[in-house]
């Protein structure tokens, strides 16, 4: 194949290749003007995270793109240069800066990005900032120089025009022959050649080879594990993590989009997780919600507490509680479009020293109907599910009436005692008229159920019915029992033709049919 040298082309357009140069070089400068704003306004605001996406604002291919062009192009104005015995130190210096300026880029757009999801320390904002006003200063002398060049502009005491004289030759425009054939015969017994002379010095220096082999494996594994297993490692539910002001573990996360009866919430979904947290230190203090987020790919969400009074099966909500150094169980969620439900999720935290620590969550999705389970009256019941494991318990009877009478045993001393009573009625606040339903059960004390996910379903002739009001305890002020609880129903119940009470708990339903 034959080619001929680009010499004399490129020197004939030396002068635009320098202003090609030059306003790449511009456009770059303002980047890193834009990046220095940035750090300013950042350390100014005394801000902690900033915006999801903002690395992209500052960033863009075009930057890798102008940095790569910068480079070549002065690689190869110093390969001119270098032929014609003219001065090359501004095209070394300038290749110098803009690899700095490549490894300048990268470590900013690593640093925003971690800013989007993380509190970083502000002495590492400010080194990233004087870096890079260090990299503007450098990239200011590049382009007025290259603009210099590119408009062949003469100052006597720099003597830049004698730089840029050249004489083309015909050397400068020749062909060349080159050859694309390949010697694989010559190959072949080149690489037997280095491969024998590899095992005979191999051979001789067994010894001290396998040492920096070893070395080598060993360095390379311990970066590796130090890298996976500290610097980045994702942990599981229920891995405990050991921070310089907590340990604590995530031990359950849920996704719903329901309240504990059942009700839709929210558009979104929620994800909440539990955690169990201890505080490493003596003194009682709070734990910064702001330093937690849940990470979905490039997304990031922060924790709320709208939706506290409506999680309370699940367990308490964390509102600013003063954490001591006994293990507490708190919930964190998260809201999140619909979009996300099905994607990975980060459990993130991270401390006042810029570590971040990562949990991988596997959600329990309360999003649809499981189970149902059925009973009969003096059947017992099993409710075992995601929330309650083995919980069981019968009803042996009730009662529907207005007044109930509940006897009760009265001391006068530890000797004399009489039988005494009192009467179970419905209060007067409801804007439902009102009855009092008695329930004698065994096995578990059901009242909180029945409280908290409990229903009445009933039907009078052809009508179902369902009471739309949560149903209320009547504690007793005298014969309360571990096994007959009072609640207050309405009052039509009494003439039902059936009579069933319904626990629905999340995604499962528990049926108990009393009449």
């Amino acid at each position: 194949m034959v080619l001929r040298k680009p010499y004399k082309f490129l020197i004939r357009h030396f002068r635009f290749i320098h202003l090609v140069l030059a306003i790449m070089s511009t456009y770059l400068l303002t980047r890193t003007n834009a990046l220095i704003k940035f750090y300013n306004d950042y350390l100014n605001n005394n801000q902690t995270l900033v915006g999801t996406g903002t690395s992209k604002e500052y960033f863009t291919g075009l930057m890798v793109l102008f940095c790569i062009g910068v480079l070549l192009g002065s690689i190869i104005i110093l390969v001119i240069m270098k032929m014609k015995d003219k001065p090359v130190i501004f095209y070394i210096i300038n290749i110098a800066i803009y690899l700095l300026i490549i490894f300048v880029y990268l470590y900013d757009n690593s640093l925003i990005k971690s800013l989007e999801t993380n509190v970083l320390n502000i002495r590492t904002i400010k080194l990233a900032s004087d870096i890079t006003l260090l990299c503007f200063l450098a990239q200011t002398f590049s382009t007025i120089i290259l603009y210099i060049r590119a408009v062949g502009f003469n100052i006597k005491k720099f003597d830049f025009a004698s730089d840029l004289q050249f004489d083309i030759n015909e050397h400068d425009n020749e062909e060349f022959e080159f050859d694309l054939s390949i010697n694989k015969s010559r190959i072949r017994r080149n690489f037997i050649k280095s491969f024998r002379n590899f095992k005979y010095t191999y051979h001789e220096n067994k010894f001290i080879i396998n040492i920096i082999i070893l070395a080598i494996i060993l360095i390379i594994g311990f970066l590796i594990y130090y890298n996976l297993m500290v610097l980045h490692r994702v942990y599981r539910q229920n891995q405990y993590i050991n921070t310089t002001e907590y340990t604590y573990t995530v031990s359950d996360s849920y996704l719903i989009n329901t309240d504990y009866r059942g009700k839709e919430i929210t558009d979104n979904y929620l994800v909440v997780t539990k955690l169990k947290i201890r505080n490493n230190s003596t003194t009682k203090k709070s734990f910064e919600t702001a330093r937690v987020l849940l990470q979905i790919g490039k997304v990031s969400f922060n924790p709320t507490v709208q939706y506290k009074d409506s999680i309370v099966d699940l367990g308490t909500s964390y509102t600013n509680q003063k954490l001591s150094n006994k293990e507490t169980e708190y919930l964190l969620t998260f809201e999140i479009p619909k979009k996300y439900i099905n994607k990975k999720k980060i459990f993130t935290y991270s401390d006042p020293y810029s570590k971040k620590y990562k949990t991988k969550l596997s959600v329990i999705k309360f999003d649809k109907q499981e189970k149902t389970v059925s009973a009969n009256i003096k059947e017992e019941m099993l409710i075992n599910n995601k929330l309650f494991a083995n919980v069981k318990f019968k009803i042996n009877n009730y009662i529907l009436d207005d007044k109930i009478k509940s006897t009760y045993r009265f001391c006068e001393t530890s000797t004399i005692c009489y039988e005494s009573y009192e009467y179970i009625v419905p209060t007067l606040t409801d804007n439902y008229v009102n009855t009092i339903m008695e329930i004698d059960n065994d096995g578990i004390d059901i009242s909180d159920f029945i409280e908290m996910f409990g229903s009445i379903e009933y039907t009078i002739g052809s009508d179902k019915k369902t009471m739309s009001t949560p149903i209320k305890e009547v504690i007793p002020t005298k014969s309360a029992s571990e096994k007959i609880h009072y609640f207050e129903v309405y009052s039509e119940i009494k003439n039902a033709d059936s009579i069933t009470l319904v626990l629905n708990i999340r995604n499962n339903r528990y049926e108990y049919k009393l009449k």
